[in-house]
């Protein structure tokens, strides 16, 4: 999944290791930047988080955007979903 794949950072320069840094760190803010207001947060540049969206096999930020959100609502009803259920 998108988040295991930036926590990996596997064959990441050492900028796009900068960009998914800055997404693990920052999930809630991110769906709401631009690329560029990423780039910018990340001391980056705006091609850095377009190739590391491309490396992470997406056409683009935008795809990115999507995914990253899709996956934190799933995150999100899996961990209300095991909150009241006793662990064995």
């Amino acid at each position: 999944m998108l988040i295991e794949k930036l926590e990996e950072g596997a064959n990441f320069t050492n900028h796009e290791k900068d960009v998914a840094r800055y997404i693990l760190e920052n999930p809630d803010k991110v769906p709401g930047m631009s690329s560029m207001e990423l780039a910018q947060a990340s001391f980056t540049s705006k091609a850095t988080v377009v190739r590391l969206c491309q490396k992470l096999g997406l056409a683009g930020y935008q795809e990115f955007r999507l995914k990253l959100v899709e996956e934190m609502n799933q995150k999100n009803r899996l961990s209300q979903m095991l909150k009241g259920e006793p662990i064995h």
